[in-house]
């Protein structure tokens, strides 16, 4: 399935088991201890892969059977990278998109292929509007005093805002705010209408 969806964004493939096959064979597997040892040489090749491509603004799917609370989780987690993971069980503790894989039917390639590229561009808006950092602290739920008012009504009911709401207020400052705000509630809104999905 990852190859196919790799071939379907036209991204590079970084599988951990075709690394741990491609050491084997140089190396040899030499007994259990000598696999786990494999097994562990693969990861942090893996690791280094990813972490070089993400230095370099490198987009790559990476595929593997990871378990949480380990190595890679942590270092996968500092990267200043937008990922797009895709799960049949419990998802790592990672920044980004879950798509959740139905275990009890295969899944088409391209649609999963278009819902991860929906979500790449979901993620590269929500990277340029918070690199503004107003609109960061904003998100965050950091407002400033002299834009609760404001604030409030983007996340509750925009369409009554006017300009008097805005009269007297620094205008970068109160779009990268608005912005801020009104991500936040889009995200966290089409977060419930994807978790509703995956439950029907």
């Amino acid at each position: 399935m990852a190859a196919e969806v790799a071939a379907r964004l036209r991204l590079p493939l970084v599988a951990q088991e075709t690394v741990e096959e491609a050491l084997a064979e140089g190396l040899g597997r030499g007994g259990p201890e000598g696999a786990r040892r494999l097994e562990e040489a693969a990861g942090r090749v893996v690791l280094g892969l990813v972490e070089a491509s993400a230095r370099v603004g490198a987009s790559l799917v990476l595929a593997g059977g990871f378990v949480r609370g380990g190595e890679l989780e942590a270092r996968l987690a500092g990267l200043p990278a937008r990922l797009v993971q895709l799960h049949d069980g419990p998802p790592l503790e990672l920044p980004g998109e879950r798509i959740r894989l139905d275990a009890g039917q295969p899944d088409d390639p391209e649609d999963l292929a278009r819902r991860i590229r929906r979500a790449a561009l979901w993620q590269a808006v929500a990277g340029a509007i918070l690199a503004a950092p107003t609109a960061q602290a904003v998100y965050r739920g950091d407002d400033p005093p002299e834009l609760a008012a404001l604030l409030g009504k983007v996340r509750r009911h925009a369409y009554r805002i006017v300009d008097a709401d805005v009269a007297g207020l620094d205008p970068d400052t109160a779009i990268e705010a608005t912005l801020g705000a009104a991500l936040a509630v889009a995200l966290a809104e089409r977060r419930r209408a994807l978790e509703a999905i995956d439950a029907a």
